[in-house]
């Protein structure tokens, strides 16, 4: 005959199945998230440089515009007297 489990053990049994389960949904997500972000990417080059908003990735439309206005604002270079 089995012996009757305390509820010590239930519950250290209960929370080791919820780290699990945590866990696995950590890693599900990510994967998911990954997945989703790489259908959209450009190539590797465009991942890795850094865009004007300072983050790594392809940027938005937002950071295009913000990029072009930028551009079209950044004064020429500078020319000194000197020779």
């Amino acid at each position: 005959m089995e012996r009757p489990t305390s509820p010590h053990s239930q519950r250290l049994r209960t929370l080791r199945r919820r780290v699990a389960a945590g866990v696995l949904a950590t890693f599900v997500a990510a994967w998911l998230a990954v997945a989703a972000l790489g259908k959209g990417g450009g190539s590797t080059a465009a991942a890795s440089s850094t865009t004007s908003s300072g983050s790594t990735g392809t940027p938005s439309q937002s950071d295009q515009s913000q990029s072009d206005q930028s551009q079209d604002s950044q004064p020429g270079p500078v020319v000194t007297g000197q020779s």
